[in-house]
């Protein structure tokens, strides 16, 4: 995933209208996505295939609905192909990626925001593994059409869902560490989530390209780990190290995420192992 996320800044439009025109309303009511533009979800990775969402849209406006509104969203691809072409031009590597049809299911497409409620909800699923996970997936939707009242403007009635996938060990570490001997202290390195139990990681272990390596955790806390592509970096594991009191092991306790991780390492054309050890550290962020 990319090591930054973007967002895009969106205004709600809304026409005025005189007291004369509408005693109790002070804006024009229009429906909208609760939360629009470019969105990050945060996913939670679970043992089952698919993962239950909503998408919420709501009425602007300052009076209380006389009457139900229901609502119809669609896919929108193009906002997403605008989205790349204008923060990335023709960094095509840094492209999102396209939630694949094959992996997400709406049961339905329209929805509906009844008198009284704030919003509606739209539910749909992800099916997690049908994604590659190496990629930086979004949903583009759009509203399409309402009831009653008028779709917002564009920046207010489209939804780019940047989906975030996590595990209990994800997220943003420190590291202090010893690459074959050399001290390493680096902060912001991102642990993302493959599946429940394994996460890779980038480093620049050989000169300045980063190579992936990917950590199972298994039930007893112990730490496996492996490369992305071992015809380029073989990897074997270590059990002791001059840094760590101990090794390929997962800490947690309050406030704190730990992974202790020691290899070996080399390309297809070296003959010598280099060694890594080190302390990748995530401290919880107080509410």
């Amino acid at each position: 995933m990319k090591k930054f996320y973007i967002m895009i800044m969106t205004a709600m439009l809304f026409a005025t209208v005189s007291c004369d025109e509408l005693a109790d309303e002070l804006f024009e009511k229009q429906v909208l996505f609760a939360r629009n533009g470019l969105v990050e979800k945060d996913v939670e990775l679970v043992d089952e295939n698919s993962i239950s969402m909503d998408v919420s849209v709501s009425i602007s406006g300052t009076s209380v609905l006389a009457e139900d509104v229901s609502f119809t969203i669609e896919e929108f691809p193009d906002t997403l192909a605008d989205l790349n072409k204008n923060l990335f031009d023709d960094d095509v590597e840094d492209y999102y990626t396209l939630l694949p049809d094959a992996a997400y299911s709406f049961s339905s497409y329209t929805g509906v925001v009844k008198v009284g409620d704030e919003y509606g909800l739209v539910p749909y699923t992800v099916d997690w593994t049908k994604l590659d996970m190496y990629q930086d997936y979004i949903l583009p939707l759009k509203i399409k059409s309402t009831s009653n009242y008028n779709v917002a403007e564009a920046n207010a009635s489209t939804l780019l869902l940047n989906f975030q996938f996590k595990n209990s060990f994800s997220g943003s570490y420190s590291l202090n560490a010893l690459k074959d001997g050399n001290s390493i202290q680096q902060g912001g390195i991102d642990v993302n989530a493959l599946n429940v139990n394994s996460c890779y990681i980038e480093l620049p272990l050989i000169g300045n390209e980063a190579q992936t390596f990917i950590v199972q955790v298994n039930s007893d806390n112990s730490v496996e780990v492996s490369s992305k592509n071992d015809s380029v970096v073989e990897i074997v594991m270590i059990d002791e190290g001059t840094l760590l009191d101990e090794v390929n092991v997962y800490k947690k306790t309050e406030g704190m995420t730990e992974l202790d991780i020691a290899f070996k390492y080399k390309t297809a054309d070296e003959t010598d192992y280099k060694v890594f050890e080190g302390a990748f550290v995530s401290v919880d962020e107080e509410d």
